[in-house]
């Protein structure tokens, strides 16, 4: 397997969220790491096991082994989504929400936004807010 280049350095603040990575991906799909040869995915697994939490040497040295280019993407994509999940939770009460809607649904509530200006989050506070203050009322 070739040795991936490094997308980015494993370090202390993130080494836990790596290994809790990793346990993730190991407990979902039975031949993970190996991409090409299945025999690989035991060794990755037994070397896994032997690094110790909190070693940030051992834990880079295991993903510069055994990762793809992909993977460490992928790694990187999964770190920073966490970084961004935290960011959006630190200082604020309500932190941002995501749904998905049904395409009608999405382009009736984009127009109407668009029309008054405002974000489709707005639109629906705007006009349903009092609903909502009513039914929080009959419930107490």
């Amino acid at each position: 397997m070739p040795m991936p280049r490094k997308k980015f350095a494993i370090n202390k603040e993130n080494a836990f969220s790596v290994r809790r990575y990793i346990e993730r991906k190991i407990s979902l799909d039975p031949y993970w790491p190996a991409e090409t040869d299945q025999d690989d995915y035991w060794q990755a697994r037994e070397d896994f096991s032997m690094v110790e939490h909190g070693d940030v040497k051992g834990m880079a040295n295991w993903c510069e082994k055994w990762l793809s280019t992909r993977q460490w993407k992928q790694l990187q994509g999964a770190l920073r989504a966490q970084r961004k999940r935290k960011r959006d939770m630190q200082g604020d009460r309500n932190p941002k929400k995501t749904i998905t809607l049904d395409w009608d649904a999405w382009a009736i509530l984009s127009d109407l936004s668009k029309r008054d200006n405002v974000t489709i989050s707005k639109f629906i506070t705007n006009r349903l807010k009092q609903e909502w203050l009513d039914l929080l009322g009959n419930k107490f």
